[in-house]
Order: structure tokens, then sequence, then C-alpha cells
């Protein structure tokens, strides 16, 4: 019976807490169009080195509609000048014939490496 009593109690002062926070802190208020990002706090109780150099924040986001507590977000256009970092660029007709001979040599394998092939079938 003591221990439910002092359960009891320990919710009520964590209830009251609460109140104290909420009451101190304002609520963020976001609007659609906003820009967000958010801290990825998971590796903020590890000392490895790649945690210390890895991002911790997001790459910005815009929020694109609310529904109730939950707001979708798009990536941003920050970056739409730029074109993306897999984009295909304008190559000089030289280029592109270098091209197609690597992706000949890829496909086709060379006289030294038939002749490899015909030593392993012996």
């Amino acid at each position: 019976m003591l221990r439910m009593r002092a359960h009891l109690l320990q919710l009520e002062v964590a209830a009251h807490h609460k109140s104290l926070w909420d009451a101190r802190t304002p609520a963020v208020q976001f609007d659609i169009g906003d820009l967000v990002q958010w801290y990825d706090s998971s590796r903020d109780g590890n000392y490895k080195t790649i945690n210390k150099l890895a991002p911790q924040w997001s790459t910005p986001h815009i929020i694109s509609g609310k529904i109730r507590k939950y707001w979708p977000l798009r990536g941003s256009d920050l970056h739409a000048g730029l074109p993306p970092a897999n984009a295909p660029t304008q190559d000089s007709p030289e280029d592109l014939a270098d091209t197609e001979e690597r992706m000949q040599g890829d496909i086709f394998p060379s006289a030294t490496e038939w002749e490899l092939l015909d030593r392993g079938a012996d």
C-alpha cells in the first residue's frame, strides 16, 4: 500500500513539473511555407569520432501542409539554381568517344583476358 501511494505521489509531482514547464515555455507555431531543420540527438551520448564528424542537423525542408499536429515536409528549393550532383554534363564529341571505348573495353575482354580464360579451361 505504501509503494502504491508513493507511486501516485510521484505521478502527481511529474504532472506538476510538466505544468510548470508548459507555463514557462511558449508553444512553437509552424506555418505552411516555413523553412525548418531538425536535430538528430541520437549521437549526443556517443563519443565515437565518426559521430563527432557526422552532421547532426538535417538539410532544410519546407512545410508543405498541416494535418492536426503533423506537418508534411518537402525538400527545399534553396539549391534550385545548381544542377544536381548526378546531372549529366555537356560533353564534347571526343569525351563521348572515349567513354564509348571504355564501355566497349568493359563489355568485351581484351586479347590477354581471352588468353587467361583459355588457359583456365585446360
